[in-house]
């Protein structure tokens, strides 16, 4: 099974003073440079204007060929998608018009909007989602891992037939990659052997002006844009560079207005001058892996007492990146998936000592440390955590939760390992708690976190199992997001894995760059269209 196991900005206050001969008044201060949270002041917009952007480490303009997962983000202005994940995770269709999950749960068709044609003039049709699919899987796109239940695919009309290996929760959350034209190779390998002549032709906002090979792409609006919005930038010009810090640079210096924190993370570098930003939520989840074959942590009151035992609000104060949101378990606040009525398990020092004595633990010995007799046999409760020595953050995170572990009389010590002992310990279940990070994909799907027989830690809970399942053969979202609201309260009571925060990204730009700027992590253009620019 595939895992991924997966971190403040200096301001720099400068003061210029004139020679002493200047008179007093005349004495200026410079503002310090800063990144500073953008605010939408509802300013009348200005239309026309340039947007100006980068590409770097370009290996191909066919954003389901490229191997860099930025370039493909950059590129999204060019395209429409089968469906498109909001801010809140949910799904909206954009190219799709309706769709019908059979009730195995594994087969789907999608019927596709009619009268949509691509920037030279053709019509879409079902065949150009299909051959989109195939170019993924063939030219292995960083898109396609999250695609990997995908089974086999077929088109007729303007029909697209979808079957799974197995079901998948919310599989339209999944299916909003770029849809390029099928006409624009004679078949897939003719597309991935010539990747480097492919020019963009899309269905989306922006079409493609002018191309000056390996130096700048030059966009306009495309005035018939299916979805009758017009956007108020009339140019975007993308700039093709060499590396990640010369993209860096040209927003220092005014040449492009805007990139993402995956170029720059807000919290880790200094600008040389003020730019603004704007966070969005992600699903990358940090987390405390509880192994279920320690006999300590089999119980939930156990795992719970932990839990309740750790003040996650001042466990983020002191991260270095704090664009978190704090969360006991792996359903992020903001979705709409997420029990808001529902109470996050909340710091509390006693309770996490009540659920510990409710347990069976007490302090017999009067030594600091919790036992209980089980069977003739006495039983401390010392647990480890197990963490990648390679990440100062999470060696930290780990230190911090000793901390609190031993204030409600649990002794813990952690263990530092290389990364690779670190994923073979995880894998051969030789650790009591770890420190760990993954992405949960936008459908959140939690099959590969929590199944039993599937997952990493041993969770076994048949209740929870079978809630995950019935919400694979679902395609009515109120019954999804009931089901889901059942795993809530379900994964608060059982406590599988214990929720520390999930991190948000951002995109940062020039203050040039007004509007309601609202990114995605599927698409950070999401509403391009009320954006706009001002002068400079």
């Amino acid at each position: 099974m595939l895992k991924r196991i997966l971190a403040a900005f200096l301001c720099l206050a400068c003061i210029c003073s004139f020679s002493a001969c200047k008179p007093e008044e005349e004495i200026t201060e410079t503002q310090p440079a800063e990144v500073k949270k953008y605010e939408n002041h509802n300013e009348i917009p200005t239309d026309g204007g340039t947007l100006k952007l980068c590409l770097f480490e370009t290996d191909t303009l066919n954003p389901l060929i490229t191997q860099n997962a930025e370039n493909i983000r950059t590129l999204m202005p060019l395209y429409n998608s089968l469906f498109t994940v909001n801010q809140d995770f949910s799904y909206a269709p954009d190219l799709c018009d309706s769709f019908s999950v059979y009730d195995d749960g594994i087969n789907y068709s999608f019927e596709l909007k009619n009268g949509i044609t691509f920037h030279d003039g053709s019509p879409l049709t079902a065949s150009d989602a299909a051959f989109s699919l195939s170019l993924i899987f063939e030219a292995q796109s960083p898109i396609a891992s999250k695609l990997s239940d995908i089974a086999s695919f077929s088109a007729n009309g303007q029909t697209l037939f979808i079957s799974l290996k197995r079901p998948v929760a919310n599989l339209p959350a999944l299916l909003d990659f770029p849809i390029i034209s099928a006409k624009s190779a004679a078949n897939t390998a003719d597309a991935i052997e010539k990747k480097a002549e492919y020019l963009p032709n899309g269905t989306g906002m922006y079409k493609l002006q002018s191309y000056k090979k390996n130096k700048e792409i030059h966009l306009i609006r495309n005035d018939e844009y299916h979805q009758n919005l017009k956007s108020y930038i009339s140019d975007i010009l993308v700039y093709l560079v060499n590396d990640r810090s010369t993209a860096i640079k040209m927003l220092e210096n005014l040449s492009v207005d805007l990139i993402s924190s995956n170029v720059a993370n807000p919290d880790e570098y200094t600008p040389k001058r003020t730019v603004s930003s704007v966070d969005y939520a992600t699903n990358q989840f940090t987390f405390l892996a509880f192994n279920h074959d320690t006999p300590a942590l089999k119980h939930s009151r156990t795992r719970r007492a932990i839990s309740t035992a750790i003040d996650r609000s001042a466990l983020v104060r002191d991260l270095p990146d704090n664009r978190v949101v704090i969360c006991d378990i792996p359903i992020h606040p903001e979705s709409w998936l997420y029990r808001i009525e529902r109470e996050m398990t909340a710091f509390d020092a006693e309770l996490a000592k009540n659920l510990l004595t409710d347990d069976g633990w007490n302090d017999s010995d009067s030594d600091g440390r919790l036992d209980r007799i089980v069977g003739e046999q006495t039983e401390v409760l010392e647990l480890s955590i197990l963490v990648n020595q390679e990440n100062p953050q999470r060696v930290k995170l780990a230190n911090q939760i000793k901390s609190y572990l031993e204030k409600a009389g649990i002794w813990v010590y952690v263990v530092q390992v290389p990364f690779a002992e670190y994923t073979q310990r995880l894998n051969d279940r030789r650790y009591d708690m770890a420190i760990c990070e993954v992405d949960i994909s936008d459908n959140s799907d939690l099959k590969f976190l929590l199944q039993s027989g599937y997952n990493i830690f041993n969770v076994s809970n048949e209740l929870l199992d079978n809630l995950m399942l019935e919400a694979d053969k679902l395609d009515d979202t109120a019954k999804i997001q009931e089901m889901y609201w059942e795993m809530c309260t379900l994964l608060q009571q059982d406590m599988p894995i214990c929720g520390l925060y999930f991190k948000n990204a951002s995109i940062i730009f020039d203050e040039s760059v007004k509007g309601n700027i609202l990114p995605t992590e599927s698409n950070i253009f999401n509403n391009i269209n009320e954006w706009f620019i001002t002068e400079k």
